[in-house]
């Protein structure tokens, strides 16, 4: 009788509904670990994103600018991914050929420092086009800005 044992390493954190699951590399739940308590390890939400982590995830590593501020990834419709930025960025990835669309965002952010601009999502569902929506100013601040400058004019 020989018995082989393989230990799994924990992955990623998978959101299904209400329920966190530590996930291994191949998308399988691991009893044992409590998500509360691994909160480094990337968050991932929607059907098959605990499958469809690891390619994600692999192709964010190429990237470490655009990895480091992923706060968490969703699987949309279990065909493409949106990714949320710790500075509440959403990027927006197509269905097909979303790994040359990370490589799009991670030049636009070391060229024209994209992510640090004050917008609200990145937009590259549709190829060869990216569509950015700005952050609005919200209307109290937009005053509170008058007033200041109102106030030094003076």
């Amino acid at each position: 009788l020989d018995i082989a044992v393989q230990e799994r390493e924990p992955f990623a954190v998978w959101q299904k509904g209400q329920a966190y699951f530590v996930i291994d590399r191949s998308g399988a739940a691991m009893g044992g670990f409590s998500a509360a308590h691994l909160v480094k390890l990337p968050l991932v939400t929607g059907e098959g994103a605990n499958v469809a982590a690891t390619e994600l995830i692999n192709q964010l590593a190429a990237y470490p600018d655009i990895m480091l501020q992923v706060k968490a990834a969703a699987r949309v419709g279990s065909r493409r991914w949106t990714l949320y930025l710790d500075n509440g960025i959403t990027v927006q990835l197509p269905e097909r050929d979303w790994q040359q669309a990370i490589a799009m965002a991670d030049q636009l952010n070391k060229t024209q420092q994209i992510l640090a601009r004050g917008i609200r999502s990145l937009d590259l569902r549709l190829q060869g086009r990216v569509t950015v929506e700005v952050a609005e100013i919200a209307a109290s601040d937009a005053k509170a800005g008058e007033k200041k400058t109102v106030a030094g004019t003076n």
